[in-house]
């Protein structure tokens, strides 16, 4: 019988989704991790320093205007077509959300104190999609951590959330898993928010736009397939119980060689691990009452592909974007075809001009005349390409 994570590529591969082996196994993984954590509240066998691990894995898709980052909760979390739909995950969707939102808050009323309580609480065992959740957004851009919500860090990082308010108190605890998405920016992952979320980037070249275009246009008319949505579900069930009977968890020593290899920093390790974790669960890697987390070669790529997206983020998703359009351009293109281009990414000449100089400033880019080239271009064959 295949396995949650090879049914549920299989479906959307057959709905003519593009990218499925890029994207896809992201949100399948965190879903493995979100079951998991459930499970591992209340049979504690994944530990670390005594402390029984929270295991949950949330997502930022970072990418341009119309680039998926809706596209892909729909395709778990909303509609019947959902992957998750009426399964055993409890699943909620919204189009915004506000840090009071999520984590709740309290007012007077009429003299008293009157609780109001946050998606945080109210789903605490669901998988969220949030199309705009601008209190996390907002809060990588901050430059220092005296203006990150502690509230909204906890309920993402250990469940245990308290606040205090001069209305009143808040104190729960939740295990919901946050899926949301972001336009490029300059995101501070110092933070204590940045190791809380792996990170997805996708900044689309002309390659790109194009096999999206054909995507959409091929996906026309092609229904979800109700048989293998069904037994993606009774499947996850049955795995889910199963969560539940493991007393043991194995690491794949393979995995901390690539870790060392890359030089991956002990809190951003713990990510990967779940990660590893995560894909362990959905792949059904489960032998008796011992889930395995074997570094198999898939896993690898998987892992590291999320390196290279994360360390894009940090040095800045926005520089990326003319960074593609000069890699799409041999190297190197006229200025006014740059900002023309990077209007297809929702950056108006306003927002170009200001990035590009910012860009030329700490020198990670060259400007010959109209030219704008990068650092390592070849100035002869770039400006004769464009003079032809």
């Amino acid at each position: 019988m295949l396995d949650v994570y090879t049914l549920t590529m299989l479906e959307l591969k057959e709905r003519g989704c593009a990218y499925v082996d890029r994207y896809a196994p992201y949100y399948v993984t965190s879903t493995g991790c979100h079951l998991f954590n459930l499970a591992n509240r209340k049979n504690e066998v994944f530990i670390e320093a005594g402390r029984v691990s929270d295991t949950r894995l949330h997502i930022i898709f970072c990418a341009p205007p119309g680039c998926s980052k809706t596209y892909w909760l729909e395709q778990f979390l909303r509609g019947k077509q959902a992957i998750l739909a009426e399964s055993c995950v409890d699943i909620t969707m919204e189009a915004s959300m506000t840090g009071a939102g999520f984590v709740g808050t309290t007012r007077f009323s009429d003299g008293e104190s009157v609780r109001e309580p946050g998606l945080a609480e109210t789903h605490s065992a669901a998988l969220c999609g949030i199309e705009e959740f601008s209190a996390v957004t907002n809060m990588f851009r901050q430059s220092y951590a005296g203006d990150l919500d502690t509230a909204l860090l906890q309920a993402l990082d250990s469940g245990y959330v308290y606040k205090r308010l001069a209305s009143g108190s808040i104190k729960y605890q939740t295990a919901i898993t946050l899926h949301t998405g972001s336009q490029p920016a300059r995101f501070d992952l110092s933070s204590g928010l940045g190791r809380r979320f792996i990170f997805i980037e996708f900044i689309p070249t002309r390659a790109d736009f194009k096999m999206l275009t054909m995507a959409r246009r091929k996906s026309r008319g092609i229904r979800y397939n109700p048989v293998r949505t069904r037994l993606i579900k009774d499947t996850l069930k049955k795995l889910s119980d199963s969560l539940f009977d493991i007393n043991e968890v194995e690491i794949d020593g393979n995995f901390y060689d690539f870790m060392d290899k890359y030089n991956i920093i002990h809190y951003e390790e713990a990510l990967y691990e779940k990660m590893l974790l995560g894909y362990s669960v959905m792949t059904g890697n489960i032998v008796g009452k011992t889930l395995f987390l074997e570094f198999t070669p898939d896993a690898q790529k998987f892992l590291a592909d999320e390196i290279t997206h994360r360390r894009n983020i940090k040095k800045g998703s926005e520089f990326s974007q003319v960074f593609a359009v000069l890699e799409d351009s041999g190297g190197g293109a006229e200025m006014d075809h740059v900002r023309d281009t990077l209007l297809d990414y929702g950056c108006d000449y306003a927002q170009s001009m200001k990035l590009i100089e910012l860009m030329l400033s700490i020198k990670l880019l060259k400007q010959r005349g109209k030219y704008l080239l990068l650092p390592d271009a070849d100035e002869k064959q770039t400006k004769r390409k464009w003079s032809t």
